[in-house]
Protein backbone atom coordinates (compact mmCIF):
# COMPACT_ATOMS: atom_id res chain seq x y z
CA UNK A 1 0.00 0.00 0.00
CA UNK A 2 1.32 3.20 -0.69
CA UNK A 3 1.92 5.70 2.27
CA UNK A 4 1.25 8.99 0.34
CA UNK A 5 5.40 9.84 0.46
CA UNK A 6 5.82 6.57 -2.17
CA UNK A 7 7.51 5.02 0.50
CA UNK A 8 6.65 1.56 1.09
CA UNK A 9 7.34 -1.33 2.81
CA UNK A 10 10.02 -3.20 2.30
CA UNK A 11 9.80 -6.97 1.13
CA UNK A 12 7.93 -9.15 3.86
CA UNK A 13 7.66 -6.41 6.05
CA UNK A 14 4.54 -6.13 8.17
CA UNK A 15 2.80 -2.64 7.66
CA UNK A 16 2.28 0.35 10.70
CA UNK A 17 -0.60 0.36 12.20
CA UNK A 18 -0.13 3.64 13.21
CA UNK A 19 0.54 5.21 9.26
CA UNK A 20 -0.89 3.01 6.17
CA UNK A 21 2.13 2.07 4.12
CA UNK A 22 4.87 3.08 6.36
CA UNK A 23 6.48 -0.20 8.15
CA UNK A 24 5.71 -1.16 11.62
CA UNK A 25 9.03 -0.37 13.82
CA UNK A 26 11.27 -3.39 14.41
CA UNK A 27 11.77 -4.90 18.26
CA UNK A 28 15.08 -4.23 19.21
CA UNK A 29 17.08 -7.10 21.25
CA UNK A 30 20.12 -6.36 23.92
CA UNK A 31 22.44 -7.41 20.96
CA UNK A 32 21.67 -4.23 19.46
CA UNK A 33 22.73 -2.40 21.75
CA UNK A 34 26.41 -0.45 21.99
CA UNK A 35 28.10 -1.71 25.01
CA UNK A 36 27.79 0.68 27.71
CA UNK A 37 30.72 2.55 28.94
CA UNK A 38 31.97 1.90 32.61
CA UNK A 39 31.11 4.60 34.80
CA UNK A 40 33.86 6.67 36.11
CA UNK A 41 33.85 9.94 39.01
CA UNK A 42 36.74 11.95 38.46
CA UNK A 43 38.32 14.37 41.38
CA UNK A 44 38.02 17.87 40.16
CA UNK A 45 41.31 19.49 39.96
CA UNK A 46 43.03 20.70 43.68
CA UNK A 47 40.42 19.10 45.82
CA UNK A 48 41.97 16.43 47.87
CA UNK A 49 40.08 13.03 48.88
CA UNK A 50 37.97 12.76 51.93
CA UNK A 51 39.29 10.14 54.35
CA UNK A 52 36.64 7.75 56.31
CA UNK A 53 33.49 5.97 54.50
CA UNK A 54 31.43 8.06 51.36
CA UNK A 55 29.33 9.56 50.71
CA UNK A 56 28.95 12.55 52.25
CA UNK A 57 26.40 15.38 52.47
CA UNK A 58 27.10 18.87 52.54
CA UNK A 59 24.78 21.31 54.07
CA UNK A 60 25.07 25.62 53.12
CA UNK A 61 25.34 27.69 56.21
CA UNK A 62 21.81 29.51 57.89
CA UNK A 63 21.30 32.56 55.63
CA UNK A 64 20.83 35.64 56.97
CA UNK A 65 17.60 36.94 57.14
CA UNK A 66 17.31 40.64 56.41
CA UNK A 67 13.88 43.07 57.10
CA UNK A 68 12.23 45.92 58.58
CA UNK A 69 10.59 46.51 61.95
CA UNK A 70 7.74 48.61 61.44
CA UNK A 71 7.15 48.68 65.24
CA UNK A 72 10.46 51.00 65.86
CA UNK A 73 11.41 51.69 62.76
CA UNK A 74 14.56 49.70 62.93
CA UNK A 75 16.19 47.33 59.84
CA UNK A 76 16.86 44.02 61.44
CA UNK A 77 18.90 40.79 60.57
CA UNK A 78 18.57 37.59 61.88
CA UNK A 79 19.63 34.07 61.29
CA UNK A 80 18.75 30.68 62.83
CA UNK A 81 22.18 29.64 64.45
CA UNK A 82 24.56 30.83 66.87
CA UNK A 83 27.14 33.42 66.80
CA UNK A 84 31.04 32.23 67.61
CA UNK A 85 34.05 33.68 68.74
CA UNK A 86 36.91 30.83 68.34
CA UNK A 87 39.42 31.54 70.44
CA UNK A 88 41.84 29.39 68.52
CA UNK A 89 43.14 32.11 66.59
CA UNK A 90 45.13 35.10 67.17
CA UNK A 91 43.48 37.84 67.51
CA UNK A 92 40.07 36.71 68.28
CA UNK A 93 37.54 37.27 71.38
CA UNK A 94 38.71 35.09 73.89
CA UNK A 95 37.42 36.37 77.20
CA UNK A 96 33.51 37.77 76.85
CA UNK A 97 31.43 38.80 80.09
CA UNK A 98 33.55 36.40 82.37
CA UNK A 99 33.70 33.15 79.79
CA UNK A 100 36.58 32.07 78.27
CA UNK A 101 37.60 29.62 75.44
CA UNK A 102 34.89 29.04 72.70
CA UNK A 103 32.00 31.52 73.03
CA UNK A 104 29.27 31.13 72.30
CA UNK A 105 26.83 34.65 71.96
CA UNK A 106 23.83 34.00 73.41
CA UNK A 107 20.41 36.30 74.41
CA UNK A 108 21.71 37.26 77.71
CA UNK A 109 24.78 39.16 76.14
CA UNK A 110 22.48 41.53 74.23
CA UNK A 111 20.09 44.74 76.03
CA UNK A 112 16.24 44.21 74.71
CA UNK A 113 17.45 47.05 72.64
CA UNK A 114 19.85 45.25 70.59
CA UNK A 115 22.96 46.39 71.90
CA UNK A 116 26.26 44.41 73.68
CA UNK A 117 26.46 43.86 77.51
CA UNK A 118 29.31 45.59 79.05
CA UNK A 119 31.57 43.08 80.98
CA UNK A 120 30.81 42.29 84.75
CA UNK A 121 33.74 40.55 85.45
CA UNK A 122 35.58 43.74 86.81
CA UNK A 123 38.65 42.52 83.69
CA UNK A 124 39.77 44.81 81.68
CA UNK A 125 40.01 45.41 77.64
CA UNK A 126 42.98 43.56 76.44
CA UNK A 127 45.32 46.12 74.35
CA UNK A 128 43.84 46.74 70.82
CA UNK A 129 40.42 45.93 71.67
CA UNK A 130 37.67 48.87 72.36
CA UNK A 131 37.56 49.85 75.38
CA UNK A 132 40.81 49.50 76.09
CA UNK A 133 42.17 52.08 79.00
CA UNK A 134 45.14 53.76 80.02
CA UNK A 135 46.37 55.74 82.88
CA UNK A 136 49.14 57.78 84.49
CA UNK A 137 49.18 60.01 87.28
CA UNK A 138 51.69 62.30 89.19
CA UNK A 139 50.99 62.25 93.23
CA UNK A 140 51.11 64.95 95.73
CA UNK A 141 54.21 64.16 97.33
CA UNK A 142 55.89 64.24 93.65
CA UNK A 143 54.95 67.79 92.48
CA UNK A 144 56.93 69.33 89.82
CA UNK A 145 57.96 73.00 90.67
CA UNK A 146 56.40 74.92 87.99
CA UNK A 147 58.94 78.18 86.05
CA UNK A 148 56.32 81.31 85.35
CA UNK A 149 56.14 81.76 82.16
CA UNK A 150 57.16 78.83 80.65
CA UNK A 151 55.10 75.49 80.16
CA UNK A 152 55.42 71.90 82.08
CA UNK A 153 54.56 68.29 80.93
CA UNK A 154 52.78 66.95 84.04
CA UNK A 155 52.73 63.39 82.93
CA UNK A 156 52.29 61.92 79.17
CA UNK A 157 50.48 58.66 77.71
CA UNK A 158 52.15 56.23 75.03
CA UNK A 159 48.65 56.01 72.16
CA UNK A 160 49.11 52.53 69.74
CA UNK A 161 46.69 53.97 66.43
CA UNK A 162 42.98 54.33 66.80
CA UNK A 163 40.38 56.40 67.83
CA UNK A 164 41.19 57.73 71.69
CA UNK A 165 39.44 59.78 74.12
CA UNK A 166 41.49 61.64 76.33
CA UNK A 167 40.93 63.60 79.35
CA UNK A 168 42.49 64.78 82.70
CA UNK A 169 43.39 67.26 85.96
CA UNK A 170 45.83 69.15 86.97
CA UNK A 171 45.96 70.34 90.64
CA UNK A 172 47.99 73.23 91.87
CA UNK A 173 49.90 74.00 94.97
CA UNK A 174 50.38 78.17 95.48
CA UNK A 175 52.55 79.16 98.31
CA UNK A 176 51.58 82.36 100.43
CA UNK A 177 54.28 84.62 98.45
CA UNK A 178 52.65 84.21 95.26
CA UNK A 179 50.45 87.22 94.82
CA UNK A 180 48.69 86.65 91.64
CA UNK A 181 48.44 84.23 89.36
CA UNK A 182 47.29 82.68 85.65
CA UNK A 183 47.07 79.14 85.22
CA UNK A 184 46.51 76.52 82.42
CA UNK A 185 45.85 73.14 82.09
CA UNK A 186 45.57 71.01 78.94
CA UNK A 187 46.23 68.25 76.44
CA UNK A 188 48.66 67.83 73.39
CA UNK A 189 50.51 65.66 70.80
CA UNK A 190 53.58 67.84 70.81
CA UNK A 191 55.89 67.99 74.26
CA UNK A 192 55.85 71.14 76.48
CA UNK A 193 53.28 73.16 73.91
CA UNK A 194 50.72 75.05 74.47
CA UNK A 195 47.71 74.22 71.50
CA UNK A 196 45.26 76.82 70.12
CA UNK A 197 42.07 77.50 71.78
CA UNK A 198 39.61 76.45 72.21
CA UNK A 199 41.50 73.02 71.88
CA UNK A 200 38.44 70.94 71.00
CA UNK A 201 36.84 72.07 74.61
CA UNK A 202 40.28 70.42 77.02
CA UNK A 203 41.67 73.94 77.74
CA UNK A 204 41.10 74.95 80.90
CA UNK A 205 42.50 78.44 82.42
CA UNK A 206 42.51 80.31 85.74
CA UNK A 207 43.24 83.80 86.75
CA UNK A 208 43.66 84.51 90.60
CA UNK A 209 44.75 86.49 93.21
CA UNK A 210 46.32 84.73 96.30
CA UNK A 211 44.75 85.13 99.66
CA UNK A 212 46.88 84.23 102.81
CA UNK A 213 48.01 80.49 103.63
CA UNK A 214 48.87 78.23 100.60
CA UNK A 215 45.99 78.08 98.09
CA UNK A 216 45.49 74.46 96.52
CA UNK A 217 43.16 74.62 93.14
CA UNK A 218 42.50 72.09 90.66
CA UNK A 219 41.84 72.48 86.88
CA UNK A 220 39.96 69.65 85.27
CA UNK A 221 41.05 68.96 81.01
CA UNK A 222 37.56 67.79 79.53
CA UNK A 223 37.81 64.81 77.36
CA UNK A 224 39.42 65.55 73.77
CA UNK A 225 39.19 62.98 71.01
CA UNK A 226 43.07 61.86 70.26
CA UNK A 227 42.42 59.84 66.53
CA UNK A 228 45.86 58.45 65.74
CA UNK A 229 46.74 56.58 62.64
CA UNK A 230 49.98 55.74 63.90
CA UNK A 231 51.37 55.31 67.39
CA UNK A 232 52.16 58.55 69.53
CA UNK A 233 52.19 60.84 73.15
CA UNK A 234 49.92 62.72 74.72
CA UNK A 235 50.85 65.05 77.42
CA UNK A 236 49.44 66.61 80.22
CA UNK A 237 50.57 70.26 79.96
CA UNK A 238 50.69 73.17 82.33
CA UNK A 239 51.44 76.52 82.11
CA UNK A 240 51.77 79.54 84.76
CA UNK A 241 52.43 83.03 85.66
CA UNK A 242 52.70 84.36 88.73
CA UNK A 243 54.83 86.74 90.80
CA UNK A 244 56.46 85.81 94.30
CA UNK A 245 56.35 82.65 95.63
CA UNK A 246 56.94 79.04 94.16
CA UNK A 247 53.67 77.05 92.34
CA UNK A 248 53.79 73.42 92.08
CA UNK A 249 51.89 70.87 90.01
CA UNK A 250 51.14 67.15 89.79
CA UNK A 251 48.18 65.45 87.88
CA UNK A 252 46.30 62.74 86.51
CA UNK A 253 45.87 61.73 83.13
CA UNK A 254 43.67 58.89 80.99
CA UNK A 255 42.89 57.46 77.69
CA UNK A 256 40.40 55.12 76.53
CA UNK A 257 40.01 53.22 72.92
CA UNK A 258 36.69 53.80 71.72
CA UNK A 259 37.25 52.45 68.68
Amino acid sequence: MADGFNFQPRVKEPESAMIPGMAAPQPRVASDLPAAAPLALVMPTGMTPTPGPGPYALQEPAAWVYDFDPATGQSRASFNGVVLFAGASPGIVTTFNGRSGDIVLTGADLTATGGAVGVVDGSNAAAGRVGEFLSAQVLIGSALALVSAATTNITSLALSAGDWEVSGNICFNINPAVTSVYLVATLNTVSATLPTRPNGGAFSEITTANASGNLIGSLPVSPLRVSLAAPATVYLISYATFIGGTVAAYGYLSARRVR
